[in-house]
């Protein structure tokens, strides 16, 4: 079976590395994986720029996308039906489509022609334009950005027709929804995605490298009190964005 992997970068980044390790644990099951991006740090073969990269043009529709409130429709639509990794892909895994390479209208031609999956690593899809409103409001099935800033940015008011845009895009399409925590899940039947056929899988770990070891053992090789409660928080940025939840470990360690 031959399954393509479709995200933002390839390397970098939590969604990155999920889609980098199935497409290399795909792989090592006998399943010829590719990948598609529109940023490439790897030096693999099987990891194809959905166009060549250009850093002047990213800057411009990076620009654009922002003044013109509107991240679905400057990409060129269709180029990926032309790429061989898409010709010869069995199943097409989607993760992040935003941040200005992926039309979103291609997304009805591609279900129409591939079996699809699409593992939701953030809330854009839910959204008007932003990746993160974690508790916020549900109106006309989507949850509402708490400002215009929140990531990605737009310059101005565009929620209506990006939520239009998404609603008819939605419905013309056909593909199978995954979320990494149960905590996603619920946020997606609130929405307009909630009649989607949708599964929980929990990203995976290298258990060969992360395993309980005996805590004493380990307390002295890392020379460790012994007689502590130990807590350890690990995030990128985790002290300057408050939905990493640094506050929760303050309030813990008190």
């Amino acid at each position: 079976m031959n399954i393509l992997q479709v995200n933002t970068v390839d390397t970098r980044g939590g969604a990155a590395k999920v889609a980098y390790r199935l497409k290399n644990g795909l792989t090592g099951r006998g399943h010829p994986t590719d990948m598609i991006v529109a940023r490439k740090y790897s030096q693999d073969p099987n990891v194809h720029l959905l166009r060549p990269y250009n850093r002047l043009r990213e800057r411009i529709v990076r620009k654009l996308t922002y003044w013109l409130a509107d991240d679905l429709d400057l990409s060129p639509a269709g180029r990926i039906h032309t790429m061989p990794s898409y010709k010869q892909a069995d199943i097409v895994h989607l993760h992040n489509i935003h941040s200005n390479y992926f039309n979103l209208g291609t997304l009805p031609s591609i279900t129409r022609e591939k079996p699809t999956v699409w593992t939701l690593h953030d809330m854009w899809a839910l959204t008007a334009h932003c990746a993160y409103t974690m508790d916020g409001s549900v109106s006309n099935g989507f949850f509402q950005c708490p400002n215009l800033d929140s990531y990605p940015p737009i310059a101005w008011h565009n929620e209506k027709y990006l939520e239009w845009k998404k609603r008819r895009v939605y419905g013309r399409s056909d593909f199978h929804i995954v979320v990494p925590s149960r905590w996603l899940l619920g946020k997606v039947k609130q929405t307009v995605l909630s009649e989607k056929p949708s599964s929980v899988i929990y990203n995976g770990i290298d258990v060969n490298i992360f395993s309980p070891e005996p805590q004493q053992k380990v307390r002295e090789e890392l020379d460790l009190p012994k007689d502590k409660f130990i807590i350890l928080f690990a995030s990128k940025g985790g002290l300057d964005q408050q939905r990493k939840g640094y506050d929760f470990v303050q309030s813990i360690s008190q």
